[in-house]
């Protein structure tokens, strides 16, 4: 088996990961530390909502330890097999230690402006998004006290996302790349 490269990507909600992760994809396929929750929630007859999706991270972490998402997406990694592989959805230093346990795990963060986050965030209009402003603020300080700050704040690089969507598709594909030849 060829030796695997994980990479992860961090960011506030809306930050544009996503649009970083579509970039991605052409060169891996990527895993999703939300989509283990999500399917939890599924697994348990409950409705995708903020509030079940956070009640549901939350259960898992005191269930199974903090790094509880991070070592099922290890698992789902070690079974896709791929050379490269992007980890969407980190949210604490216990997490990336998890993932860093089995590969070097290089961290790309993503941040935006909370101005621009927030219109983001209201546009976009995904069912686990929350619309309002002040229900958004709160969202922000929920990921905080996991720690997706101090993972944001020790990524190794960052990527500012203040312009257009061509902009941060651009500065994706060149710090992908130089990742993937320095890793």
């Amino acid at each position: 088996m060829t030796l695997q490269k994980v990479i992860g990507f961090v960011g506030m909600p809306a930050s544009g990961k996503s649009t970083a992760l579509e970039v991605a994809r052409e060169w891996g396929p990527v895993v999703t530390m939300g989509d283990v929750v999500r399917a939890a929630v599924r697994d348990e007859g409950d409705e995708i909502t903020p509030k079940n999706l956070r009640a549901m991270a939350l259960h898992l972490r005191e269930l199974h330890g903090p790094q509880a998402i991070a070592m099922e997406c290890v698992r789902q990694i070690e079974e896709l097999g791929a050379e490269i592989v992007f980890i969407d959805g980190l949210r604490s230093p216990t997490e990336v230690a998890e993932f860093r346990a089995s590969w070097k795990f290089p961290i790309i963060a993503i941040v935006a402006r909370d101005e621009d986050r927030y219109q983001w965030l209201a546009a976009r209009g995904r069912d686990d998004d929350e619309q309002e402003q002040e229900k958004i603020r709160q969202r922000d300080e929920q990921e905080l006290a996991l720690g997706i700050g101090d993972v944001i704040a020790n990524a190794d690089y960052t990527i500012y996302n203040y312009g257009t969507i061509e902009e941060l598709q651009q500065a994706c594909e060149s710090t992908i790349r130089e990742v993937i030849e320095n890793y």
